[in-house]
C-alpha cells in the first residue's frame, strides 16, 4: 500500500496548485487488489502520523490523503507567506504548536476544543482558533469542533469535482455507456486542469468506471 501511495504522490501535478500532493482515497482503492487489507494499512499509517486524512469540502464524502511531512511543509509555507505582509499583526505562534504538538498527538480528521485543551495542557484561546482557521488548517464542523483542513485546497476541489462530472457525462453519452480507460486518458477536459488519468483512477476507485 505504501508503494501505491508513493506512486500516486509522485504523479500529482504540484505545479498546477499551491497545495501539497493530494491522494484521493478512491484512487488508492483503484490500485489495490484487497481493499480491506489496504484500509487496515492506511489506518496504521494514519495512527503513526505518516499520512493525514482530510474530508474535502466537496459536498460529498471525498477523503484526501496527504503525507504528513508534505502537509507540515505546506502549512509552514502558507504561514510564512502571510507573515510577509507588513500590515499583518497576527501572532502565528499557535502554528508552531499545531505542527509540533497537536499533529503528532492527534491523528483523527477533526478535533474538539476540549481535545485541543488536553493536548496543549492549557485552554486554547479564541484568537488562536481564529489564526488556525485563517491559515486554513482548521475548518468549522460544529460548535467548538473543527475539521483538519488543507490550506488553499478550494481550487483543487473545484477541478476535481468538475472533471469527475465531465468524465461521467462523456461516458453516459457513449452508445453502451462504456468507454475504454485508455481512451478516457486521452481526453482533454474543459472543466479540469488535472490530468484525465487522475480522474480515471478516482472514478475507478468509486466503482463508476471499469479499468
Amino acid at each position: 500500500t505504501m508503494i501505491a501511495l508513493q506512486s500516486l504522490r509522485t504523479g500529482f501535478p504540484e505545479d498546477l496548485f499551491r497545495i501539497p500532493p493530494i491522494i484521493l482515497r478512491s484512487q488508492v482503492y483503484s490500485v489495490l487488489e484487497d481493499r480491506t487489507t489496504g484500509d487496515k494499512e492506511l489506518e496504521t499509517y494514519k495512527q503513526k502520523n505518516q499520512i493525514r486524512f482530510f474530508e474535502l469540502p466537496s459536498g460529498g464524502t471525498d477523503i484526501a490523503l496527504v503525507f504528513t511531512e508534505d502537509y507540515i511543509a505546506h502549512t509552514l509555507a502558507v504561514r510564512d507567506k502571510m507573515k510577509e505582509d507588513p500590515k499583518d499583526e497576527t501572532d502565528y505562534s499557535i502554528i508552531d504548536e499545531f505542527v509540533d504538538v497537536i499533529l503528532p498527538q492527534h491523528t483523527d480528521m477533526y478535533c474538539t476544543k476540549r481535545t485541543l485543551n488536553t493536548i496543549l495542557k492549557r485552554d486554547i484561546t479564541e484568537t488562536e482558533i481564529s489564526t488556525l482557521v485563517k491559515v486554513g488548517v482548521f475548518r468549522q464542523k460544529d460548535i467548538d469542533t473543527y475539521w483538519y483542513a488543507i490550506p488553499n485546497v478550494g481550487s483543487f476541489v473545484k477541478k476535481c469535482i468538475g472533471g469527475r462530472k465531465e468524465l461521467l457525462g462523456i461516458i453516459s453519452r457513449t452508445k453502451w455507456k462504456e468507454i475504454l480507460s485508455t481512451d478516457v486518458v486521452k481526453k482533454k477536459l474543459r472543466s479540469s486542469t488535472l490530468p484525465a488519468l487522475f480522474h480515471v483512477k478516482d472514478l475507478a476507485g468509486l466503482g463508476l468506471l471499469d479499468t
